[in-house]
């Protein structure tokens, strides 16, 4: 295994993914997505009140655990 290609397995923990207002709010989905392709833990989406307003919470919801 390398760092370049990890393995399913490769965290089994609880990953917070958030995001505090910036333009890179629009690719959350996507974040959360890779890091659930990539790892067997559960992923938290957490959103600043302005991230919120640029991305609704119930968007990126369903592709996180929490």
């Amino acid at each position: 295994m390398t760092s370049d290609n990890p393995s399913p397995s490769a965290f089994g923990g609880r990953l917070p993914a958030g995001d505090s207002g910036s333009a890179a709010v629009a690719m959350l989905p996507t974040y959360i997505s890779a890091l659930r392709n990539t790892s067997t833990g559960t992923v938290t989406a957490l959103m600043t009140h302005i991230a919120a307003t640029s991305l609704p919470p119930h968007t990126a919801g369903p592709f996180a655990d929490q």
